[in-house]
């Protein structure tokens, strides 16, 4: 098995980054096939004809999908189970439905604002989490001369592995997931509940997601404490039965909510400092605030990269979503 061995400090090198950035358009009239470029080979028996021939959009045999077991729609890239995410904003809706119309004091403003805010955030993020490309890397043509080859990672040996649905040069930290069907970028891992890839572009909104939420949560069982404690109500006369309901029911989604996506949030809080993943933290079996060396670029640095720093241009287009290779 050849390997070459590349220099390498945080980033692939200018050496590599042709070959991994994976351009998604290939020159027109440039019949000649680089390890750096997306080739659709649609055969037509000439050079000439193939040229001129509309992009197939069939699959052949053992042809590989651009976007797996996913849609285009506008700029969204959406999994099959993408809309397991509906079900999770109609909860979210319904506890902050109850809260703010059963318990929230009337003229209550900031209490409207809070909350309206804290959920705004937390559905834009889990809809960002779901409908952003995570990082698909484009797949190549087989091509049994491709080998795997050996970069330093911050001095350290990395070896990227030829994906043998995808048949591409796997960057580190890139793994192919079988829910999705394509080889993303920094995979942390598939999320079942929500329907999607946790990667590199999406690893900040999902991690938002529980921070929102956490908050909000808080928020509303706090607030629904003092409501409870301060509350004057006539039970004879039959007055405030809806109130205490309304409270009874925002303290269980308060208390239920709380232990489920509390614990997530500082959990990606910490793998955003760490500058890890799930699936490396759980390979590795670090320990708490145990460092893991190979991208570890100091705590401030490694969290604000994560979760404030360059998203990255998406591959997918139009042009290529479709397309079998």
């Amino acid at each position: 098995m050849a390997s070459s061995l590349v220099e390498h400090d945080g980033n692939l090198s200018t050496a590599h980054e042709a070959y991994f950035r994976q351009q998604p358009h290939k020159q027109e009239g440039d019949c000649q096939k680089t390890s750096g470029e997306v080739y659709f080979p649609f055969m037509s028996g000439h050079q000439h004809q193939q040229q001129q021939q509309p992009p197939q959009l069939f699959r052949a045999n053992g042809a590989k999908r651009v976007i797996g077991r996913s849609r285009l729609i506008c700029c969204c890239v959406l999994s099959r189970d993408g809309v397991n995410s509906i079900c999770i904003i109609v909860i979210l809706l319904a506890g902050v439905a109850v809260f703010m119309f059963g318990v929230v004091p009337r003229g209550e403003v900031y209490s409207y604002v809070v909350v309206s805010v804290l959920t705004a955030a937390a559905i834009a993020c889990l809809v960002m989490s779901v409908a952003v490309d995570p990082g698909i890397l484009l797949p190549l043509p087989p091509d049994p001369t491709r080998q795997p080859e050996t970069v330093i990672v911050n001095g350290k040996e990395v070896l990227c592995k030829v994906c043998p649905t995808c048949h591409i040069l796997r960057p580190p930290r890139s793994t192919h997931c079988q829910f999705c069907d394509y080889c993303v970028e920094e995979f942390d891992h598939h999320c079942g509940v929500v329907g999607s890839c946790v990667a590199k572009r999406t690893f900040r909104f999902f991690g938002g997601f529980f921070v929102f939420t956490a908050f909000l949560t808080l928020y509303i069982g706090i607030r629904t404490l003092v409501v409870l404690s301060t509350c004057n109500c006539d039970w004879a006369a039959g007055q405030g039965r809806w109130e205490l309901g309304a409270a009874v029911l925002s303290m269980i989604a308060s208390g239920v909510g709380s232990c489920t996506v509390i614990p997530f949030a500082f959990y990606y809080i910490y793998l955003g400092c760490m500058n890890s993943t799930q699936k490396e933290a759980a390979r590795f079996s670090l320990g708490f605030c145990e460092v893991n060396h190979d991208y570890h670029q100091g705590c401030w640095r490694n969290f604000f990269g994560r979760y404030f720093g360059p998203l990255g241009k998406s591959r997918i287009t139009a042009e290529n979503a479709n397309l079998y290779v």
